[in-house]
């Protein structure tokens, strides 16, 4: 937000972190428990956008080696879901499958307010649309990745960015992108 010449960046609003089952508990019962550190952006873009992403991706690096419930996190992932405009970061396993039950999740309102704004134009300017926001969001987070301290990130492990649904998807044909590191 520009005030004059007094720039003011909005901040995050965090949620108190809610402990939340597994959603698969009923199927699998292994009891695992995640705490999901909720927050929303009012952001739209610009400048707003990059530091709301760094303060989201410095949370999710401070639980990088908290171990998934079947042992120990080999990636970060960074998962955009283009739909709801939620962002969410969670220390997964090789699979990319089984996480740490610490997520960092942030609903963008903004953004959302914004393509609900295109989406008056049909659906396919609303696609147009949502294919630049993800090339902007994986832009803007490989920027700040870049620019952030990476020491509490475990030696090896690989920032990974998806706009896939993972669920839906499934294992096999589950596709993520490097940010940081190597596979």
């Amino acid at each position: 937000m520009n005030l004059g010449k007094t720039v003011i960046y909005m901040a995050l609003i965090w949620k108190k972190f809610e402990p939340r089952p597994d959603p698969f508990e009923s199927t699998v019962g292994n009891g695992f428990c995640y705490e999901v550190h909720y927050a929303t952006s009012t952001c739209e873009f610009g400048m707003d956008l990059e530091v709301d992403l760094k303060e989201l991706v410095s949370k999710a690096l401070s639980f990088a080696s908290v171990t998934t419930w079947r042992g120990r996190a080999k990636r970060m992932l960074i998962l955009w879901d283009s739909v709801y405009c939620t962002l969410t970061l969670v220390s997964t396993d090789e699979t990319l499958m089984l996480d740490s039950p610490q997520v960092v999740k942030c609903q963008f309102e903004g953004l959302e307010r914004y393509l609900e704004k295109v989406s008056k134009g049909g659906y396919g300017e609303w696609e147009k649309k949502v294919t630049e926001l993800t090339l902007q969001i994986r832009t803007r987070l490989t920027e700040v990745v870049q620019e952030l301290d990476l020491t509490t990130l475990p030696v090896g492990m690989p920032i990974l960015f998806s706009s896939e649904d993972r669920s839906g998807i499934g294992a096999a044909n589950f596709a993520a992108q490097i940010l940081y590191g190597a596979e």
